[in-house]
């Protein structure tokens, strides 16, 4: 009965590979636990990720930097890092398609001895994150620069926030003192001491990982009226409320972050305010830090799709039904306003991408920086980037 279940299984699993154009892979496999910045990129580690927008590959190499080659701490050549989140790590593109690799690229053609662009970019990374690793990993590195990615769809709400990608949490950092005000639990997928919800994940994240008939039948029941009860036997996660699961029938990915963050600050001036504060002071103290070591710093403040090609109505109508009172361009808009200036209270470098991705986008009507669906920076919008930063790190190094 057992060898018959398992041949049934590997039959159903090559026929819904066949058919089924879902996931190959899950982001959350990418990542292990990290005591101090919550979760960081395993290494040494190669996934395929596809979805209905693309397919890309992920190399992470012996320091869990996404470059198909190793490297080692010290070097020769001219070095420059790149801190961010999704939209820095090249969610949706291949490697060489980011804007670091573009940027190293460039460089490279451009000077004989070569320059190095390495990609230090993680999923869900906020700049408090981004401002240890700043602390604990500048000097290590031998940096010249430092370009930290700055994304307004979510990353000023998640500053706030301790939840985390994958079940991994994420450290605050105190607003005033700029201190770890919470520490960084772990992670059931640590599995230590026989922990059996730390076993579970890890079986849950290889078959996200290389089983389609997993992801199939988990799309199958998710919403339905199995779904409920396999919540409560710990097997699934709660079923999504029916307004937020409308918002999602409207809107996806990094679209739908920018929802998030707008509701979080909807009528509370003060945390929306905190937020802004706090995001600009991490990028204040990693500025200072790098000028202590002698590193050039800069912020590239890139938009989201809705600064750029405005809001359609499927937005509109999600951000009604979530509360929010002002239209999500407007709301977007007040944000970016309050954001910098803070930056420039604070003397922070910056490099703000949003006109130029208007003037990018008037030109090129049918040449999107943004997956449609998914909202993350596509090819083009990644080439943007790199053409914008690179007069800047010219600078740098000459």
């Amino acid at each position: 009965m057992g060898l018959g279940t398992l041949v049934a299984l590997l039959l159903a699993e090559a026929v819904v590979r066949l058919v089924y154009e879902g996931d190959k892979g899950t982001i959350g496999v990418l990542y292990q636990p990290s005591e101090i910045l919550g979760w960081e990129h395993k290494s040494g580690l190669s996934m395929e990720h596809e979805s209905s927008e693309f397919s890309i590959e992920w190399h992470l190499n012996n320091h869990g930097i996404r470059r198909s080659q190793d490297v080692e701490l010290e070097t020769d050549r001219p070095r420059i890092a790149v801190l961010g989140d999704s939209h820095a790590a090249g969610h949706g593109v291949n490697e060489e398609h980011s804007f670091a690799a573009r940027l190293e690229e460039m460089l490279g053609e451009e000077r004989s001895s070569g320059v190095e662009v390495l990609n230090f970019a993680v999923d869900g990374y906020t700049s408090s994150q981004q401002c240890l690793w700043v602390q604990h990993q500048l000097e290590r590195w031998h940096l010249d620069g430092l370009v930290v990615a700055v994304y307004l769809g979510n990353d000023l709400r998640e500053n706030l926030d301790t939840g985390g990608l994958g079940g991994y949490q994420r450290p605050l950092l105190d607003p005033r003192t700029l201190e770890v005000k919470s520490s960084v639990q772990k992670s059931p997928r640590d599995g230590e001491g026989g922990d059996s919800d730390g076993s579970f994940a890890a079986v849950k994240d290889f078959l996200s990982e290389h089983s389609s008939l997993y992801g199939f039948v988990g799309n199958q029941i998710r919403g339905g009226p199995l779904h409920e009860r396999l919540a409560e036997m710990g097997l699934m996660r709660p079923p999504v409320p029916d307004t937020a699961r409308r918002v999602l029938d409207h809107v996806h990915g990094a679209h739908g972050q920018l929802l998030w963050q707008l509701q979080g600050f909807e009528g509370q001036p003060q945390r929306q305010a905190t937020a802004v504060n706090l995001t600009a002071r991490t990028l204040k103290r990693m500025q200072a830090l790098c000028r202590e070591s002698e590193v050039e710093f800069l912020a590239v403040i890139l938009p989201c799709r809705v600064e750029v090609e405005g809001a359609s109505p499927e937005l509109e109508e999600a951000a009604s039904w979530l509360g929010i009172e002002a239209r999500p361009v407007t709301r977007i808009a007040a944000l970016r306003a309050e954001f910098l200036t803070a930056l420039g209270e604070q003397d922070v470098q910056i490099l703000d991408l949003l006109d130029a991705a208007r003037a990018y986008r008037a030109t090129h009507a049918d040449d999107p920086l943004y997956y449609p669906m998914d909202w993350h920076l596509d090819s083009a919008g990644h080439r943007l980037v790199a053409e914008k930063v690179l007069p800047v790190l010219r600078n740098w190094l000459d």
